[in-house]
């Protein structure tokens, strides 16, 4: 399961450069907490807090500062970053140094990557310990480098608290309402949220039933939507057998579809009932997915009371 996180998150890079620092961060005023995290950092001037994802940006620039945390181990995620595998997302790789920040290993890396005929300047902060690891993804237009010194220091006034109460639905900017269901939050990763009946992620249930609800990062060009929808679903790790139906749909005055379908699972081999709703807003979209035993109707039923509960905030 964790490989499988890490995967989400890999980033890459090439040449690696090693130097060390020690780092030792106090709150202060001017600290502010990522909504949702145990995260605080003093932001750059003229950051904002994001609208889409847990962090802040520069919409003048198109600069961001993105903060995730996940469970995992700081030498696990030093694994991932191999030249290797680094080498294969086609980053540019300028330098890794490894820090300690408040007792917390970390490495810093720093590197360039071309986005859609742009040149990003990149600036990743992975800081944690055995149990936890926080990510820290930076991007800002190559030609501002002075922004990209803002950044830098910025993420290195970071400030994390373990024993820290958070509720990480506190950073995003929807609701839905589970309470007349059986589906309990079990995880959340940057923007997406996973149910299940038992807790837990993976699921030890019967059904293995997920509900998977997330927002997309960044803005999306989509022409046909109805097509976005049905190639969203073959994305998925489940082999489609069959798509039984594709409803247009308005959820809390904003217009999508509905998928039914069903499918075999890639890891398992189980045939699943699926169902996927995604939601259009602006240039952003919504997405739900939820996948569960073909005999467990009561789960798919309350999935949909689920996504029909959703409101922006």
């Amino acid at each position: 399961m964790r490989k499988q996180l890490l995967v989400i998150l890999l980033i890459s890079f090439s040449n690696l450069l090693y130097s060390q620092d020690v780092i030792d961060n106090i709150v202060t005023e001017e600290h502010e907490n990522i909504a949702g995290t145990k995260v605080s950092l003093i932001p750059p001037s003229g950051f904002t807090k994001a609208s889409n994802f847990s962090g802040f940006q520069q919409n003048g620039s198109g600069s961001s500062i993105m903060v995730v945390e996940m469970p995992s181990s700081i030498l696990e995620m030093k694994d991932v970053f191999t030249k290797e595998a680094l080498l294969s997302k086609g980053i540019e790789l300028e330098e890794i140094r490894e820090l300690k920040i408040n007792d917390l290993s970390a490495i810093l890396i720093t590197g360039s990557q071309s986005s859609n005929g742009t040149l990003f300047s990149k600036v990743i902060l992975v800081l944690g310990n055995d149990k936890e690891v926080i990510l820290i993804n930076c991007a800002y237009p190559n030609d501002l480098q002075e922004i990209g010194v803002e950044i830098t220091n910025s993420i290195l006034t970071v400030i994390h608290v373990a024993n820290l109460e958070v509720d990480p639905l506190d950073g995003i900017d929807f609701s839905v309402n589970t309470d007349s269901t059986d589906l309990i939050l079990a995880k959340s990763i940057a923007n997406s949220f996973i149910y299940t009946l038992d807790g837990k992620f993976p699921t030890e249930s019967r059904s293995k039933a997920n509900l998977i609800i997330a927002k997309s990062h960044s803005e999306v060009s989509i022409i046909d939507r109805k097509l976005f929808v049905l190639n969203r679903i073959k994305q998925t790790p489940f082999d489609i057998i069959e798509i039984d139906s594709t409803i247009a749909l308005s959820i809390d005055g904003i217009s999508g579809y509905e998928v039914y379908a069903k499918g075999v699972s890639q890891i398992s081999g189980l045939e699943y009932r699926l169902y996927q709703v995604i939601l259009f807003s602006d240039h952003m979209y919504y997405i739900f997915f939820g996948s569960t035993a073909p005999e467990d109707k009561k789960t798919l039923e309350e999935m949909k009371r689920i996504v029909k509960s959703f409101e922006r905030k």
